[in-house]
């Protein structure tokens, strides 16, 4: 046996926004190079996106060829990559060694996602399983097999980070029943609960009045009455549910809904059908996602090849193997004795540990982060990971390494930000550190506040088209701000302004306000497939693969190439159209009594339109070439035309064109490249099952058009401005919903910090699953929906901090007067009236409609 190289603790490094986190990497692995003598070879650098991995080998080789150093022109081929790109070039180099031949073939995110779809349908859709999809729809409150699948396809993903196959869900599913149990604790009298609920009901019906009473009753009436059928029926778990949602009636009738409403709880506490019943959701939940991981590995073993979990899996398993005495991890530590981990906040337990089994034979790690930047919990991340270690480090009296100073944001901003995210991270747990100004005060800048609340007089924030004015004011008013490059003061540009919004529909709004007053604009290329154009185009494909697909047909009707609204659609639906949407379009006598459900002319000639296009799409996507049959598909709903009087068209035309280029990428593929796809064939239905895919896949991005760069506003997500900065930022409106869901599956790590950090982590993790659930009592606390909130909010909070520290130079943000409770704004705890942030002067202006008050102030929390 080779003796085991020495153990190093992780270095750790702390790095708030904008101290210059890319920049210490650089130095790091000039200094390996300079001062200790490594070689490029020796050192591996892992990021979170190619984007990052880009930049960072453009600065490392630009710092390199500084100051003459050989290895600049090596830095192309340097092990920088992503997590994903590390574990393959590892199972790549072992591939022998595990048994996966000499040509390891990758899904990539489209494949595989496609892959995964199919396998989750084909579980759907297997009899075995109807009587649990039947029970899920019910219990999670859905109407389709589609919206059962999502959260079937979140365990499944969730799963994925615990390296669960179908007997490890079997087992998690056994798990979660006995948490479920214990959760609920020992089960009531069932005949006394039965009797208690069937007497309430019956005093509260003779009691109830139900005409001559309030409005603000009426809901409160009509619930019990729907409550009470149930009751009828014999369905006492639906009465009790429905009961205890009930709204809280007036000081006169709450007194009488009061016992019933105590009876439904108790009930629903106690009963042991209650906790049945959320047992069976539970195993359903866990048996369809078992069923599809089973598919999804024989589709994937059938094809000889590994998605981007596997990769890492398939590498920790590599670097936790013997090979010929020498653990292989050792073997490749030599070879590689230096490792940084960047935006380690964002790190997951699996990727963690396969950084830590290098470590653990002898190479030097370091891990770079800040936890007051993690927002990617979603994607199976877990912050608590760099928490841990930081503890473990403060403990034995190991200092991180902490970059303290802002080289991003005027002095103003980086105060503001350090007052007001403190004790919003003291009440979340969290540590805030402040930071320090690296930027000094240019002399003869812009006096006056940096910081700007757009104020809506009402309870919600201001509208794009009410803010669009104040942007001009802003730029055409001269606002100077400092340019990066040469450090002096110049006039606010539009280029300088970023807009970040939550969601990718706000942008919509924010796209047609801008085009509506002729001011330039760039939107994110992400978000694609969530676009309104290509969502209607691709339920279009949908309609014409399947004819059945009655909600893909509802979507059509609705969307911008058709724009029939709600009523039409209703009275559609009470005519059979989407009961029986083929013998509708082809039969003219059933044709004519759907035309007259409509009322409106000019309804039923778009619907006469939508008819006559679907018949001849119908007969051309039928006949091969795919993208010849995709373009006449688009063509036949007139999709050029119909957006070419939208806003920001054309974007809009380019992202319904990008559907016909993915059909020519499936068309020219050959037959293994279909099949590691997923696709059997070229054909429209496999195209639109590959589409399904495209959300969780790098294919998901809009495509490039005519861009203005500097020229034009930028407008992003939130989540896609994390990295980047703007001179001015502008936040429009807090985000809502801060609480989590309480339909949720997370993975449960052990709460003891060397357990979490160690290598038997996965056996001892739990892979929760908590169904929607009446919140009665303190059930809700014993389900664990509170540090599931507490979660919520600290993700919120870091989201906020991201976006505020994008700006260098100003900050806008949308306020309202009266923060809705679970807002975002709520939680940032900040009221003008209280001054809860002495000293910093805040611009306050007017945002309401016309004539609803104007005049900015200057105001100081």
């Amino acid at each position: 046996m080779t003796e085991r190289a020495a153990v190093s603790p992780p270095a750790l490094v702390t790095a708030s926004a904008g101290t210059g986190k890319t920049y210490w990497i650089v130095e790091r692995v000039k200094s390996l190079l300079v001062d200790e003598g490594a070689s490029l070879d020796q050192i591996g650098v892992i990021t979170f996106t190619e984007a990052a991995a880009a930049e960072l080998r453009a600065r490392i080789a630009a710092a390199l060829k500084a100051i003459g150093h050989p290895a600049a022109d090596e830095v192309a081929g340097a092990a920088i990559t992503t997590i994903n790109g590390f574990a393959l070039g590892l199972v790549k180099r072992y591939a022998l060694v595990m048994g996966l031949g000499a040509a390891v073939e990758t899904l990539d995110e489209a494949g595989a996602a496609g892959l995964r779809a199919q396998a989750l349908n084909h579980a759907l859709e297997d009899p075995a399983h109807a009587e649990r999809v039947v029970h899920l729809k019910e219990a999670l409150g859905v109407r389709t097999a589609d919206e059962v699948r999502q959260t079937i396809f979140g365990l499944l993903e969730k799963s994925r980070s615990l390296r669960l196959d179908a007997q490890g869900l079997a087992h998690q599913a056994h798990l979660n029943a006995a948490m479920l149990a214990e959760a609920f604790g020992p089960a009531g009298d069932a005949q006394a609960l039965d009797a208690t609920l069937r007497a309430a009901f019956g005093e509260l019906d003779a009691l109830l009045p139900r005409t001559g009473g309030l409005k603000t009753d009426a809901p409160v009436v009509a619930g019990f009455d729907e409550a009470l059928r149930a009751l009828g029926r014999g369905e006492l778990r639906k009465a009790a549910a429905l009961a205890a949602k009930l709204k809280k009636a007036t000081k006169r009738v709450e007194p009488l809904v009061a016992p019933m409403r105590a009876a439904a709880g108790a009930w629903l506490r106690a009963h042991p059908l209650s906790l049945a019943y959320l047992q069976a959701t539970s195993e359903a939940v866990y048996t369809l996602a078992g069923a599809a991981a089973a598919d999804y590995g024989a589709r994937k073993a059938a094809l000889g090849c590994l998605d981007f979990s596997d990769q890492i899996a398939r590498a920790l398993e590599l670097l936790e193997r013997d090979a010929g005495g020498v653990p292989l991890a050792a073997v490749v530590a030599a070879e590689m004795p230096y490792l940084l981990v960047d935006e380690f906040q964002d790190t997951s337990p699996l990727q963690f540990r396969l950084a830590e089994s290098l470590r653990e034979h002898g190479c030097q790690v370091s891990y770079v982060g800040d936890l007051k930047q993690a927002i990617y919990g979603w994607r199976d991340a877990d912050s608590r990971l760099m928490g841990a270690l930081l503890a473990r480090a403060h403990a034995e009296a190991r200092a991180p390494h902490t970059l303290d100073r802002n080289w991003r944001s005027r002095p103003e901003l980086v105060a503001f930000c350090n007052d007001l995210f403190a004790p919003v991270f003291a009440r979340l747990g969290l540590a805030f550190e402040p930071v320090t100004p690296a930027r000094d005060a240019v002399a003869g800048g812009d006096a006056g506040p940096c910081v700007e609340l757009l104020m809506q007089n009402k309870a919600f924030y201001p509208k794009p088209e009410m803010i669009v004015g104040r942007l001009r004011e802003l730029v055409a008013g001269g606002r100077r701000i400092v340019d990066r490059d040469s450090g002096a003061l110049r006039a606010a540009r539009w280029g300088d302004v970023a807009i970040l919004e939550r969601r990718g529909d706000q942008l919509d709004e924010w796209a047609a306000a801008l085009s509506a007053a002729g001011i330039p604009f760039d939107r994110e290329l992400g978000g694609w497939s969530a676009r309104a154009e290509v969502r209607g185009a691709i339920a279009w494909l949908r309609c014409l693969a399947n004819p059945h697909d009655s909600a893909a047909l509802a979507t059509v009707l609705c969307s911008e190439y058709f724009g029939l609204g709600a009523e039409e659609l209703g009275a559609l639906a009470l005519a059979g159209l989407f009961r029986a949407p083929v013998e509708s379009l082809m039969d003219d006598g059933a044709w004519g009594a759907i035309e007259a459900a409509v009322a409106e002319p000019l309804a039923r000639m778009t619907l006469r339109r939508f008819r006559e296009a679907w018949r001849t799409a119908s007969r051309q996507v039928r006949r091969p070439p795919l993208t010849a049959g995709v373009r006449a598909a688009l063509g036949a709903i007139d999709a050029e035309l119909v957006l070419a009087s939208k806003p920001d068209a054309v974007q809009r035309q380019a992202n319904v064109t990008k559907l016909v280029e993915l059909a020519a990428r499936i068309e020219g593929m050959g037959t293994r490249a279909l099949g590691m796809a997923g696709l059997s064939g070229a054909t429209l239905e496999d195209f639109v099952a590959w589409l399904a895919g495209v959300p969780d896949s790098d294919d998901d991005v809009q495509p490039l058009v005519a861009r203005r760069g500097g020229e034009a506003v930028q407008l992003l997500t939130m989540h896609r401005a994390k990295g980047l900065e703007f001179p001015i930022v502008l936040v429009p409106r807090m985000p809502f919903d801060v609480g989590a869901r309480p339909a949720r599956c997370e993975v449960s790590w052990p709460a003891d910090a060397d357990a979490f950090l160690g290598a038997g982590l996965f056996g001892r993790s739990r892979l929760r699953f908590v169904p929607p659930h009446p919140e009665v009592g303190d059930l809700r606390v014993r389900l664990g929906q509170a540090e599931a909130d507490a979660g919520a909010a600290v993700d919120e909070a870091c989201l906020l901090y991201v976006v505020f520290t994008r700006a260098r130079d100003y900050l806008m943000v949308g306020w309202t007067p009266n923060a809705r409770v679970g807002s975002a704004q709520e939680l940032l705890g900040v009221d003008l009236a209280a001054e809860a942030l002495a000293g910093h002067a805040v611009r306050v202006t007017p945002c309401g409609p016309p004539g609803d008050g104007d005049g900015a102030v200057e105001a100081h929390f």
